[in-house]
C-alpha cells in the first residue's frame, strides 16, 4: 500500500530554486475543444441508451468520445506541458513569495477535505532546480480540494490550505473560479 505524504513532508524534502505557477484547462478555446464533440457523443450515447446497437464505425466512434479527451495534468508522461497552460507567476526561492507557499504547504492538518468528484487539476505548481531542470510538479484541484504529484501521488492537505492556495495563487493572477 502507498503511503500518503502530508503537504508538509512534500514541500519539506524539495530541493528547489525557483517556482513557476501555472493555470490549464481553461478558456475559450479549451472550452470550444472540449464541447466540439458533445453534440456527437450525446447522440451515440441516447441511442445506446434507448437500446439501439451501433453499427461497427459508430462504435468506434462512441468509445473514442467516451475516453477522457486529455490527461488531466500539467506535464504528462512524455514531459510535454498541456496544451492550454499558461505561466502565470515566478519566484526564486529567497523571495518572500517562497516562503509564504512553503508556510501554506506547512499548514497544520486538522480537518483532510473528502470529497467524492474526481479532480480537475486546472493549476499547478512547478519546482526547479538552478540547472533549469524540474524537480516536481504539484497539481491542484480546488473544486474538490486535491493536491497531486506524480509518481507520489495524493498528498493530504488541510482545508486550511486549499483557501490559502487560492487566494496566494488568485493574487499572482491565476483566474480561479469562487469556492462553493
Amino acid at each position: 500500500m502507498v503511503k500518503k505524504i502530508s503537504s508538509a513532508e512534500y514541500i519539506y524534502t524539495l530541493q528547489f530554486d525557483y517556482i513557476e505557477t501555472y493555470s490549464l484547462l481553461r478558456g475559450a478555446e479549451y472550452e470550444a475543444f472540449m464541447s466540439k464533440d458533445d453534440e456527437e457523443f450525446k447522440n451515440l450515447h441516447e441511442r445506446k441508451k434507448r437500446g439501439a446497437i451501433l453499427i461497427p464505425g459508430e462504435e468506434k466512434r462512441y468509445l473514442e468520445l467516451f475516453k477522457p479527451k486529455e490527461d488531466p495534468v500539467l506535464i504528462n508522461d512524455k514531459n510535454e506541458f498541456h496544451w492550454s497552460s499558461e505561466k502565470i507567476g515566478f519566484f526564486k526561492r529567497s523571495e518572500p513569495r517562497a516562503q509564504t507557499l512553503i508556510e501554506i504547504l506547512n499548514t497544520e492538518i486538522d480537518e483532510v477535505p473528502k470529497w467524492r468528484c474526481p479532480p480537475v487539476f486546472r493549476d499547478a505548481l512547478v519546482f526547479y532546480d538552478g540547472n533549469q531542470q524540474i524537480v516536481s510538479v504539484l497539481n491542484i484541484c480546488f473544486g474538490c480540494e486535491n493536491l497531486m504529484n506524480k509518481p507520489l501521488g495524493f498528498l493530504i492537505a488541510d482545508s486550511k490550505t486549499y483557501s490559502l492556495l487560492r487566494q496566494f495563487l488568485t493574487d499572482l493572477g491565476h483566474k480561479i473560479e469562487p469556492a462553493n
